[in-house]
């Protein structure tokens, strides 16, 4: 199993909500194996930071069989 995390710090004067939107990624060869699952995992994906705070976002990753995996996400502010 792996962690890693990104900082956001709000320094504006507003509060940000936000929301981790998993982006689909397009299959690029026909696989026959086991069925393709999420090997990422995003905690907390959706939230609010008030001016001054910051957060954490932690993402973790686990396989039990070897290979190449790929996982992109988006955030989404309001306000933008």
């Amino acid at each position: 199993m792996a962690f890693d995390s990104v900082k956001i710090i709000n320094n504006g004067c507003s509060s940000i909500e936000y929301n981790w939107k998993q982006i689909e990624i397009p299959k690029s060869f026909e696989f026959h194996g086991e069925d393709l699952k999420d090997y990422f995992h995003l905690h907390y994906t959706k939230n609010v930071i008030r001016p001054g705070e910051q957060s954490n976002f932690a993402f973790s990753f686990y396989s039990d069989i070897p290979g190449e995996f790929h996982s992109k996400y988006e955030l989404i502010t309001d306000p933008p």
